[in-house]
């Protein structure tokens, strides 16, 4: 077939030269498929940044986990039993496992309203609690119940802002190693304030909790901003040429080779889901394993105690730290398993 040629007129002299059809188009095609490689590094270097402060955003929702470092001071400061400060504790879990009201909310308001809630409600907590060490409000045991449960739910906050945000912006093949690198900062939290208690504030149980008060809402704050969902980069549309020839029959440069079928991914409501037997096989083991190892998060530091221990000696520091530590590991590790099994 005989290819239609065209004039095209050069600004800087003002002559005109003859160019064929295709060559435009392909032309055109290259341009279209340079900028959609450039839109795409710029998204792929994105998300490593958005991974990593959601990494730091995990560092601070976990500081829960941290607890049993500082309980057996709270104990002495506050009169409270050991039944009582066990029961803080636990309900400070509950309050972050007890997700579902951190959940509905996400879905609804997403990570720009989700996480300033999620900052008001720790900062809320931690700074009361505060006030009641220091003796500024009276503080029987149900009162720091509360507060702690206010500290949950805003961790769990941070928490699944980071996870939904930073999953969407990976491949399907990625996203175990990116929650498995964003779980193990949750569980490295602990670790990071119970080292940051023991250096400076050990005399001061008071003054850490409004540590944790500022530091954890100024860095979340950022996140508000930093965070970002990576929009979807528009698909390549290949045009095929009537005439025949070399260009026709090799890829342009920038074109991507054909990707594999993606897998179909099941979507269901809250309601839905609930109603499926493959739901409470994951929710009952998740709650037997998961109890077990709060169990001993939250009372390490008592446990080291009956053992000989004394209150804040370093050795009741340093489990609490390695626990966070073999959590990371352990959390980091079964993700990448889970993108190879």
């Amino acid at each position: 077939m005989k290819e239609k040629i065209v004039d095209v007129k050069d600004l800087s002299g003002g002559y005109t030269f003859q160019r064929s059809k295709r060559n435009l188009r392909s032309e055109s095609e290259y341009e279209a498929r340079s900028w959609r490689q450039t839109l795409k590094e710029n998204l792929r270097n994105y998300r490593f940044v958005t991974l990593f402060y959601g990494f730091i955003m995990m560092l601070m929702a976990g500081t829960l986990y941290g607890f049993s470092a500082y309980a057996p001071t709270m104990k002495d400061l506050l009169g409270y039993s050991q039944t009582e400060v066990s029961l803080i504790g636990t309900f400070g879990n509950l309050g972050i496992y007890c997700a579902f009201t951190m959940g509905f909310f996400y879905d609804k308001f997403k990570h720009r309203i989700t996480i300033p809630l999620g900052i008001f409600l720790i900062g809320t907590g931690y700074l009361l609690t505060g006030l009641v060490v220091n003796g500024y409000i009276p503080g029987p045991a149900w009162l720091i119940i509360l507060f702690y449960i206010m500290v949950g739910q805003g961790s769990y906050g941070l928490n699944i802002s980071s996870l939904d945000v930073n999953i969407k912006n990976w491949d399907a093949s990625d996203r175990g190693k990116v929650t498995g690198l964003l779980a193990g900062g949750f569980g490295l939290s602990s670790g990071m304030f119970t080292l940051i208690y023991s250096e400076n504030f050990t005399e001061n149980l008071a003054w850490f909790f409004y540590f944790m008060t500022i530091t954890i809402s100024v860095v979340a704050a950022a996140g508000i901003f930093i965070l970002k969902p990576q929009p979807a980069v528009p698909k390549e549309v290949v045009s095929v040429s009537q005439t025949p020839g070399a260009l026709e029959d090799e890829p342009l440069i920038g074109e991507d080779v054909p990707s594999v079928p993606k897998m179909t991914e099941y979507n269901a409501t809250t309601f839905q889901m609930v109603k499926t037997l493959t739901f409470w096989l994951i929710y009952i083991a998740f709650l037997v394993s998961a109890g077990v190892g709060l169990m001993v998060i939250n009372n390490i530091g008592s446990v080291r105690l009956t053992l000989g221990g004394k209150k804040g000696d370093s050795l009741q520091n340093i489990s609490v730290i390695l626990l966070s530590l073999f959590s990371f590991f352990g959390r980091l590790t079964f993700g990448f398993l889970s993108d190879r099994l």
